[in-house]
């Protein structure tokens, strides 16, 4: 398994997001439906079953806590997007490109990097 962690101990998850098989067919054609969201959201569930199964009481809370603390992250990243002002421009982290908060991947074509709430730490 790769590190949740890159080699600077940040989180890892663009690259754990972009490269997961399921992502990459939800954005294939470049539109989210409610029905993708559904599908996704039950894989989760059945995933977190399949863990809570195996799991001693021990690692069902620390995995509890782990899903909680990303959860906030990922809901305080939306709401700081939601709220940032409209005309606000971020920068790409891996080629400096300027992107807009509706931008999900760079729109510098020779890099097309997936944005993460890391690109909006400015």
């Amino acid at each position: 398994m790769k590190s949740l962690l890159d080699k600077y101990g940040n989180l890892n998850i663009e690259d754990i997001v972009a490269n997961q098989p399921s992502f990459k067919r939800i954005i294939e054609d470049g539109i989210i439906t409610e029905e993708e969201i559904e599908e996704q959201s039950q894989r989760v569930v059945a995933k977190i079953k399949e863990i809570e199964a195996i799991a001693t009481p021990e690692v069902k809370e620390k995995m509890r806590e782990l899903l909680a603390e990303m959860s906030v992250m990922v809901a305080i990243s939306n709401l700081k997007d939601i709220t940032a002002p409209e005309e606000q421009v971020y920068h790409c982290s891996e080629c400096g490109h300027v992107f807009h908060k509706h931008d999900v991947f760079c729109p510098n074509p020779k890099c097309g990097k997936l944005i993460t709430y890391m690109d909006y730490n400015e």
